[in-house]
This record gives structure tokens, C-alpha cells and sequence, in this order.
């Protein structure tokens, strides 16, 4: 714990930083959306099977422009990086906010998915992973935090507001939210001349140990093995947990669960989550993250099952609580594991 407060005390604004955009990255996470789905089908009248193509089209479309937009992160600063993305990400609330026609939803979609979920998490995990060198795993401990507790409080937001406001007017004031907070944040948390904000930034601390590390290109990481090992077990987890949010209606009837009790296992996710990001933070540290990735599915391989053979309040509890915990710990790994 007081090499946590160590760290915090010497570079605060940092770790703020990458904090918030973890935070805000759940704009575009599933659970918020899954939220307002139900009023989206209903305005467009579109079957389940007809919004699941256009989120899909969405979702794919934004993991085909990530590899070029993604790159820019190498090349740019970051308060002019995260400036571009946070307007963005208000655009494409507002886009949500008065999309009237199947083009304007599936830009807004995209806007959301794209510049919320990739690309305010690439920010966070790269800039943290590349300057703090050998204490990544704590700092990335820290930062990650905002996501399970944006997690916990985003979800509460839209269902407030959508229960006052149209699903729609509940976009323009997300959007508004996030102008108003995340912008001047991104930028004030930085200065000018921090080396944290620049491609080639590193902590003093950790110049020295970072100075000799080549830096590899696109090509090098494509025609290594070790990538496509490691790909699937990285990946995986995004697949199963996207199927039970999507599905979490169904899933609820299959099991017999009441509607309130979903909303107490996003808790035990976040609570899940938030443990295992702070934890596994020193043990990367201390024995690498290539070290733990063999391990780290296994707590939610061990909810899914306890999902199939328990009844009742407590599968659901206990298999996302366990779900969190392997996404915590995937979290600060994934990030952790590419710059090793």
C-alpha cells in the first residue's frame, strides 16, 4: 500500500489523467449502451436481430480504422490527442442525441464504440504503460480504477435520466457532461512540458532502464509468433462478456431472476474488478505480466460454470463478481504484457 501512496504522491496528475480516461471510457462500453437499446429499437422499430447487425457493422467497422487512428497516439502529444478524442466522443453523443434516421444511429454508434471504448482506452493503458517503465503494473493498477467505477455509475446515470428524459435527450446531456468535465480535465492535467504527454516521454525515474529498448513497428508485431498466442487469450473474455450484457434479458427469464438483481451483479463486477485491478498491479511488478497471463481467465472460467450449476441470487453474483476479477486483472495484464 505505501508504494501505491508513493506513487500517487509523486505523479498525481498522471495518474489522474489516465484515471479519467479509464472513467470515461464507459461511454462507449456495452453495459451503457445495453441500457438504452430497448428505446433505440423501439424509435427505429427494429427487431433484436436487425440492431444486432447495425451494432455489429458498427463495432467492426471501428476495429478496421484502429489500426491506422490508433498508431497516431506514437506520433502526436497527448493533450492534442485526447483533445481529438474527447470532442469526438461529444460529437458522437449528440449524433445519438438526434439521430433520426439508420445512418445517423449507426454513426453515432460507431462514434461512441470507437472514441469511448478504443480509443480513450488506448490512451490510458499506452500512455501510462510507456512512462512508468518497471512500476507500469501499479500505475496501470491506479488508472484502471475509473473503468469499474465508471462501470458502477454510468449505468446509474442513463437509467436516471432516460426514466426523466428521452433516451435521446439523455445522450445530449451525456454529451454535455462530458464536454464540461473531460475536456478541460484532459488538457489541465497536463503541461506543456511534461515528457509524460510526448511518444518518446518516460518517468526520470525509469529513463535510464527504458533508454535501450528498441521500438518496433506495425511489421515487427504482425510477423511475430508470440503475438498470436497471446491474441486469443487477450480477446476472449470481450466475447463472452458482450454475450451475457447483450443477452442478460433472456438469460434473466432462462434463470429466474428478478429485474433488479441484474443491476446488483454489475456491482459485484465492479467490485470484482476494482480488487483485481489494484492487486495485480505489484505482482506484475514483481513477476511480470507474461508471467500471469496464463492465469488470469481462470476466476471467470470458474463463474461460468458456477453459472450453470447454481440456481438462483447467487450465480449471478458470483459469476460476475468472478467475471470482474478476470477482466480487472486482463485489464492491467493486456497493457502490461505488450510493452514487456
Amino acid at each position: 500500500m505505501q508504494n501505491y501512496l508513493d506513487l500517487i504522491r509523486g505523479y498525481p496528475r498522471q495518474l489522474l489523467y489516465g484515471w479519467f480516461h479509464s472513467f470515461f471510457s464507459n461511454l462507449g462500453h456495452t453495459w451503457l449502451l445495453s441500457i438504452f437499446v430497448p428505446h433505440i429499437r423501439e424509435t427505429f422499430e427494429l427487431q433484436r436481430s436487425e440492431f444486432g447487425i447495425l451494432f455489429s457493422a458498427a463495432i467492426l467497422a471501428g476495429a478496421a480504422l484502429l489500426p491506422t487512428a490508433g498508431r497516431l497516439v506514437d506520433r502526436f502529444n497527448l493533450r492534442f490527442y485526447s483533445m481529438t478524442a474527447g470532442l469526438s466522443l461529444v460529437a458522437a453523443c449528440w449524433i445519438m442525441a438526434s439521430a433520426g434516421s439508420l445512418p445517423l444511429l449507426f454513426l453515432g454508434i460507431f462514434g461512441l464504440r470507437f472514441f469511448g471504448f478504443s480509443i480513450l482506452t488506448q490512451i490510458d493503458s499506452i500512455s501510462i504503460s510507456r512512462y512508468f517503465g518497471k512500476r507500469r503494473g501499479m500505475a496501470l493498477g491506479i488508472s484502471s480504477l475509473g473503468n469499474p467505477l465508471g462501470t458502477a455509475v454510468f449505468p446509474i446515470i442513463g437509467s436516471f435520466l432516460i426514466m426523466r428524459f428521452s433516451w435521446q435527450e439523455s445522450y445530449f446531456l451525456i454529451g454535455l457532461l462530458c464536454a464540461l468535465v473531460f475536456l478541460p480535465l484532459s488538457v489541465l492535467l497536463l503541461r506543456k512540458e511534461d515528457d509524460f504527454q510526448h511518444p518518446s516521454g518516460t518517468s526520470p525515474r525509469d529513463r535510464s532502464e527504458t533508454a535501450s529498448v528498441p521500438q518496433i513497428g506495425r511489421r515487427d508485431v504482425l510477423r511475430s509468433p508470440y503475438f498470436y498466442f497471446v491474441l486469443p487469450v487477450l480477446v476472449i473474455p470481450a466475447f463472452i462478456l458482450n454475450g451475457l450484457i447483450f443477452h442478460q434479458g433472456s438469460l434473466a427469464a432462462y434463470k429466474g431472476w428478478r429485474p433488479g438483481w441484474i443491476a446488483s451483479f454489475f456491482v459485484m463486477y465492479g467490485v470484482g474488478q476494482s480488487v483485481a485491478s489494484f492487486g495485480v498491479g505489484p505482482m506484475i511488478d514483481r513477476l511480470s505480466a507474461k508471467a500471469i497471463l496464463p492465469f488470469y481467465l481462470f476466476p471467470m472460467g470458474l463463474g461460468l460454470i458456477v453459472l450453470t450449476t447454481m440456481p438462483g441470487f447467487p450465480a449471478g453474483a458470483i459469476c460476475f463478481g468472478m467475471i470482474g476479477l478476470s477482466m480487472g486483472s486482463g485489464r492491467t495484464v493486456k497493457s502490461a504484457i505488450w510493452a514487456e
